[in-house]
């Protein structure tokens, strides 16, 4: 019961949230990001395949890093990631 509640467990984070749906929006266009993939290494296979898209990737992850990693949040902060994510469109 314990380890079936732990399967459940829901992503409650806003930042974290964006990051998922900017990742399913590459993953519906081909661009899986692998699972031990950071947010980088990610960032630099997108621009890679899609060089268009350079500039708009590394402006979410840019972001995103510093959101996530250096926990340099702020409600506007965060409010820009979200829309950033729900604005992209590869």
């Amino acid at each position: 019961l314990l380890t079936l509640r732990r399967l459940r467990v829901r992503v409650r984070d806003p930042v974290k949230l964006a990051y998922i749906a900017f990742c399913e929006k590459l993953k519906s266009r081909g661009i899986v990001r692998e699972p031990a993939e950071g947010p980088v290494a990610y960032a630099d296979r997108v621009s890679g395949a899609r060089p268009d898209l350079e500039t708009v990737v590394r402006r979410f992850i840019a972001l995103y890093v510093a959101l996530r990693y250096a926990r340099a949040s702020g409600p506007q902060e965060v409010g820009r990631l979200q829309q950033l994510a729900r604005e992209f469109s590869p």
